[in-house]
């Protein structure tokens, strides 16, 4: 009769250590929050030509390219809307158009937003000036103007000129 107790209560034992790891696996798939992909799909025909431009709370807003093989994800990385822990994704404009080349001009780079990885993409700008002009920003209050720029130690007039048509200043 001991031994009967003693299999009663190592399966009633059993019973509650599984009906405790499914309830705790059930409540860790509960408190995750789902979310759902979402992919920007454009027709075949008409995939090539459209873009789309993000405003708001992001490092670089402007005109992105769409390909048939874009995702909204790949989009926002590039405008530096992921990688920053401060941006406010309830803070973004998108809005998808048409190219047409005639009215669209080359996008420019922000210095008062612009990541270091972005500004060492301009030309003569590595990452030692890049981090110069991010300092600079920092310690008076960002740029006023782009001919600003040449007043961060290590950037030349010749430099100036070569970059003043794709770099902006905005508020």
């Amino acid at each position: 009769m001991y031994t009967d107790i003693k299999r009663f209560f190592l399966k009633l034992s059993l019973a509650l250590l599984f009906l405790l790891i499914v309830t705790s696996i059930i409540l860790i798939i509960l408190r995750f929050p789902h979310t759902n992909k979402v992919e920007i799909i454009l027709p075949q025909k008409n995939s090539i030509g459209y873009s789309i431009y993000i405003d708001g709370d992001v490092a670089n807003p402007g005109y992105f390219n769409l390909r048939p093989d874009s995702t909204l994800l790949n989009v926002l990385e590039s405008s530096g809307a992921i990688a920053n822990s401060y941006s406010d994704l309830n803070n973004l404009k998108l809005t998808v158009t048409h190219i047409n080349a005639a009215h669209i001009s080359a996008q420019k780079v922000d210095l008062n937003r612009a990541e270091p990885w972005l500004l060492e993409a301009l030309p003569g700008i590595g990452e030692i000036l890049a981090k110069r002009i991010v300092e600079y920003r920092h310690t008076h209050g960002g740029f006023r103007n782009t001919s600003e720029l040449l007043q961060v130690d290590g950037i030349s007039l010749s430099t100036y000129e070569r970059i003043k048509d794709k770099i902006t200043v905005m508020d």
